[in-house]
Parts: C-alpha cells; sequence; structure tokens
C-alpha cells in the first residue's frame, strides 16, 4: 500500500509567502533612501554648524569695542569683559576673561584670518575639505 504525503505547500500558502516576500523587496528602496539620508545630513552639518557660529559671532562683534586680530585668534572687548575666539585642536573656542572652554566650531583643520577695512575675514577649512569665508566690518571706526 502506498501512503499519501499530505506535508508540500498549497497553492493558497504560497502565494501568502510570495506576497510577504514582495512586500519586504519593495520596501527595500524606501530603507535604502532613509539611510542615504541620514548619511548626507550628517555630512551637511560644518555648513549649518558654520552658518549658527557667523550669526552668533556676529552679534557679539556688533556690540565690541576694541579688537585685536591674531594669526589664529581674535580678541575683542564686549561689556568690559575681554572675549577670545581661538583654535584648540580641531577646534575653535571662545573664552571669556581667559576663562571657559565654550566650543564654537568643531572638526576644523585649518583658520585663517585676515584683516580688511573695519575689520576682517575669517576663511575656516574643515575636515570635510569644504572651505567657508565670511566677512565681518563693525559700523563703528572702532580701533584695532
Amino acid at each position: 500500500m502506498r501512503t499519501q504525503n499530505n506535508r508540500g505547500f498549497t497553492l493558497v500558502e504560497m502565494l501568502f509567502t510570495f506576497s510577504i516576500f514582495l512586500l519586504i523587496l519593495s520596501s527595500l528602496p524606501l530603507i535604502v533612501t532613509i539611510v542615504g539620508g541620514w548619511k548626507h545630513e550628517v555630512t551637511s552639518s560644518s555648513w549649518q554648524e558654520w552658518e549658527l557660529f557667523v550669526i552668533q559671532f556676529r552679534m557679539e562683534w556688533l556690540q565690541c569695542s576694541h579688537w585685536t586680530l591674531g594669526s589664529n585668534q581674535i580678541t575683542f572687548e564686549l561689556l568690559g569683559d575681554k572675549v577670545t575666539y581661538e583654535t584648540y585642536g580641531n577646534i575653535i573656542r571662545r573664552r571669556r576673561n581667559g576663562q571657559g572652554h565654550e566650543i564654537a566650531l568643531q572638526n576644523v583643520v585649518r583658520i585663517q584670518l585676515m584683516a580688511i577695512k573695519n575689520g576682517f575675514q575669517w576663511e575656516v577649512t574643515f575636515e570635510d575639505g569644504t572651505v567657508q569665508t565670511a566677512q565681518f566690518t563693525h559700523y563703528l571706526d572702532i580701533t584695532h
């Protein structure tokens, strides 16, 4: 006598499995796009950080009364305090009266400060190779 083997997939089970497989396969492009977007967001953060730095620095700069430009630092008087922005390793830090260690900008390879009329130009090279430049001029003819 022969016995029947009823353990195989039925057509309904096979169609159900195939539909789940297709559903997973169709979501792969969405997953790849999301992961790729995160990577782009991380690499573009140096530009966003630079823009925030420029806005913050410009607000302080317009209130200063006296400034001194060094090779890798700028010092100015702000409301009776001495504020210094300088390089420290791969960051630009902000110090007030020679104390503190506020990180103003990070992932910096090189900075270059150049004097211009009534101000200076700040050029920063980041670790990812991008170079950002900003000019800061004061509306008053303050001495430096």
